[in-house]
Formats: C-alpha cells, sequence, structure tokens
C-alpha cells in the first residue's frame, strides 16, 4: 500500500503526457471514430452480463506516452439469478500503452427500489476491441438493495458496427 501513491501518479502521468508536436518524423494518420456494440461480464459476488452502445473516438496521436483514444458507451446489465438490472453511462480514455482508466455512473434496481453509484475503473486494453478491467462501485443512494457487487472486475469486447476517418 506504501508504493500506491507513486504507481498511481506514473500512470496518471503516462496517460496524461504528450510528447513535442512531429518535426522532421512524418507519421500516418491513424485517426478514427467509431460505434461499436459492446458486450460483456461482470463478476466478484454476482455476475452480470452486459449490453449496450459505445462510441470511441482516436485522433491518432501515437507519440509516446499520448492517449489512443477516448470512448463513451451506455450500456444495460442483468443478473437473472438475483433478478437484478442496472444501467451505466461510462466514459474512459486509453493510453499508448493499453493501460485504461475511466468512470461509470451507473443505477441498479431490483424492479421495486434503486441505488445510484460512481465506480471508477482501471485495467488493460487491446486496440479498443477487449478490455478487462477491475472498478470498486461506491453507493451515492442506496435504497437497500443487496446483491450488487461492490468490486467488479469486467471483461468487455466491442463489435465495431461503423468507423470513419
Amino acid at each position: 500500500m506504501k508504493h500506491f501513491v507513486p504507481v498511481l501518479l506514473l500512470i496518471l502521468s503516462c496517460s496524461l503526457a504528450k510528447a513535442q508536436a512531429n518535426d522532421s518524423i512524418v507519421f500516418p494518420d491513424n485517426s478514427y471514430k467509431k460505434w461499436a456494440l459492446v458486450t460483456g461480464i461482470g463478476q466478484w459476488d454476482h455476475t452480470f452480463a452486459e449490453l449496450g452502445m459505445a462510441y470511441l473516438q482516436s485522433n491518432g496521436d501515437r507519440c509516446a506516452f499520448g492517449s489512443l483514444y477516448h470512448g463513451t458507451a451506455l450500456t444495460v446489465d442483468y443478473n437473472p439469478f438475483d433478478n437484478r438490472a442496472g444501467l451505466h453511462a461510462s466514459g474512459w480514455m486509453n493510453n499508448a500503452f493499453g493501460i485504461i482508466l475511466g468512470g461509470d455512473i451507473n443505477t441498479y434496481t431490483d424492479f421495486h427500489s434503486y441505488n445510484l453509484g460512481f465506480k471508477p475503473f482501471i485495467g488493460l486494453d487491446w486496440e479498443g476491441r477487449v478490455s478487462f478491467t477491475y472498478g470498486y462501485n461506491f453507493r451515492v443512494v442506496n435504497a437497500g438493495i443487496s446483491d450488487i457487487n461492490r468490486h467488479v472486475i469486467s471483461l468487455n469486447y466491442r463489435f465495431t458496427l461503423k468507423k470513419s476517418r
């Protein structure tokens, strides 16, 4: 735990730092915008299946420590075993090393009451398609709904629906 702050600062500096502008070296334009179908599973104490839509955008900046892309998503979770459903609005960014950092505003319901939460997450990402993340769900409004994961490990796959430059 004593190395948490230095490691966090290293990760954030790698995600937010920018190198100098291109001078004599020419990089190809790798910028894109795409819509994707998000599928996934979230697990800790309870299993939730996930389905939704995501919008990803890259500025093509592949310089050292530069941001590779950022994205937003709107997804729905469902746990058929405990009859719980959730709605998530997420935003994240991925740096050139495949580290994904983001946050998620969510609400869960048991179809009688609901709660509201915020979940920051960190993980690994591969080319904007597959991500493996860990997050901690802070409950902002707690209406006594049980069977909602505080800790969440998620595996997501994004199927590209439309891509443009």
